[in-house]
């Protein structure tokens, strides 16, 4: 399976990554997003420390917690399909593998645990 397979299964999704999310960021045309601001300003976002400037949110924490939260949401459900999770563990796999093998490192006990788990 590739990435445009599963991408290609959500509509909506592949839309918005066509359009580059360009425009005012309105909530009709960021539905999801401004659900998100909504519920930073409410404090029902839970996160452990705040990394706005690490990840250069210019507007500020509530902009951060949002994106969080809409990150968290997308994650759950793509990995909520089983062939959709498959397909990440073995990229990631591969990911890992090859940054290893440039840092030449052993891979192969890397490899074994990732077969246990």
């Amino acid at each position: 399976m590739s990435a445009e397979d599963w991408l290609s299964d959500d509509d909506e999704i592949t839309k918005s990554l066509q359009a580059g999310f360009v425009g005012d960021g309105g909530d009709t045309e960021f539905p999801l997003y401004a659900a998100a601001l909504r519920l930073v300003e409410a404090n029902t976002v839970p996160y452990r420390s705040l990394k706005t400037d690490m990840v250069n949110c210019k507007n500020g924490d509530h902009e951060y917690l949002a994106k969080l939260h809409c990150l968290r949401g997308a994650f759950s459900r793509i990995i909520s399909d089983s062939d959709k999770k498959i397909w990440i563990m073995c990229r990631g796999k591969e990911v890992l593998s090859g940054i290893m093998l440039k840092a030449e490192k052993v891979v192969n006990f890397y490899l074994k645990s990732v077969i246990m788990i």
